[in-house]
């Protein structure tokens, strides 16, 4: 874009604008104060003037309306002559004082012993020696004006950029210009991020969509297989048994296969009130058998938003590990707001490592639900706390 400019440029040319004006007006308030001995400049123009009287073999005595210079005590006015008198003119030192209308400078000066004595005398009109104070508040009024407008007015021109940079954040928005090209490149690469987000936000929904066909279709199939085989009247005895461990292992995969596919894509209309309490105890029960003792300490039932198959998927992982690497004994804690597993450790089993699988679908599914866990271990005894989020 053509009308783009760097932040960088623009700050330095107002900034620099604004110095360069303050060195203006500065110089023009010195220059000024100079000339009129505003800033005590008066003692150079005394030395200069008595200096160059004995340089150029000035005839003396000089008198204007502004000065005057001479070598004769005499020719001071009579007031004058009687603080030279009274000694209270130091020699090479400005004396100042006020004489009716006037503002006096006076000098006695010697260059050396041989030389003789210079005096000179500078006269302002107090109506026409302004104060210096008065330029000063004016400048300094003037230069606060100029900052506040021109710092303001950057000020606001950023914010508002700023702000279309926030707008920009919105997916809805379409994308904007803007006058800096640091925030027009942030701009861009929002724009390029944002769609590549939603790019792969269609991939991952394509993929949700195909594995979930490709999962649910076979699962579906052994429902419908198992429900025939009940039909039937002329099946053996023993295939009874057979039958409902395989309904049982196809309720269990299905579950899991909703929980794995939930960690791909969760539908947030899946997430509704559950019963934590009952939960547990349910998926506890279905690893009695495998030699869980399970024991849960709780005041009243609990009940939370989340989603179902994560959560029983959640507590597998625990319960399989507990058997695994402990000596099956698991208690839990549960809360409105967090619940603990802790069990015992067996030394023999902690050396045996497993594949880690366990430990990443923990991670996942809190990561996914925007539960916190923390996992400590106090020989002899092993913990997993996992702290409810307020909302998914």
């Amino acid at each position: 874009m053509s009308n783009n400019q760097s932040l960088l440029h623009y700050l330095i040319v107002r900034f620099g604008l604004c110095a360069l004006i303050v060195m203006f007006l500065w110089g023009c308030m010195v220059k000024v104060s100079y000339d009129f001995a505003l800033d005590e400049t008066a003692a150079h123009y005394l030395f200069y003037d008595a200096e160059q009287a004995i340089i150029q073999n000035q005839v003396l005595p000089y008198i204007d309306d502004f000065k005057l210079i001479t070598s004769d005590e005499q020719d001071l006015p009579a007031w004058a002559l009687s603080l030279w008198k009274a000694k209270l003119l130091p020699i090479n030192d400005i004396y100042f004082s006020n004489y009716q209308e006037d503002t006096v400078y006076i000098l006695p000066y010697q260059h050396d012993a041989d030389t003789p004595m210079i005096f000179v005398m500078h006269y302002f009109d107090e109506y026409e020696s302004a104060p210096i104070l008065p330029f000063l508040m004016l400048l300094m009024g003037a230069l606060t004006t100029i900052f506040l407008y021109v710092i303001g007015k950057a000020a606001y021109r950023i914010k508002q950029q700023t702000h279309q940079l926030e707008q920009l954040i919105t997916p809805e928005h379409k994308a904007l210009e803007f006058k800096f090209i640091e925030l027009q490149n942030i701009a861009d690469a929002l724009v390029i991020s944002r769609q590549a987000e939603r790019y792969a936000q269609q991939k991952d929904r394509l993929l949700s969509a195909y594995l979930s066909h490709e999962v649910r279709t076979p699962l579906t199939q052994i429902r419908h297989s198992l429900a025939r085989l009940q039909q039937l009247d002329d099946l053996p005895f023993e295939s009874l048994s057979i039958i409902e461990q395989l309904e049982c292992a196809q309720a269990n995969l299905t579950e899991t296969s909703t929980a794995i596919l939930a960690l791909w894509h969760l539908n947030p209309h899946e997430i509704k009130p559950i019963n934590l309490s009952a939960t547990i105890n349910s998926v506890a029960a279905l690893y009695t058998t495998h030699g869980l003792i399970h024991n849960l300490i709780t005041t009243e039932e609990t009940f939370i938003n989340a989603h179902q198959p994560l959560v029983s998927l959640l507590l597998t992982q625990v319960y399989r590990n507990a058997l695994q690497h402990g000596n099956g004994e698991v208690t839990t804690t549960l809360s409105h707001t967090r619940m603990v597993f802790s069990n015992p450790c067996i030394a023999s089993k902690m050396d045996t490592k497993g594949s880690g699988l366990g430990l990443l679908l923990l991670k996942q599914i809190c990561q996914k639900l925007n539960w916190h866990h923390e996992i400590a271990h106090e020989p002899p005894l092993f913990s997993l706390e996992v702290i409810f989020s307020k909302s998914i």
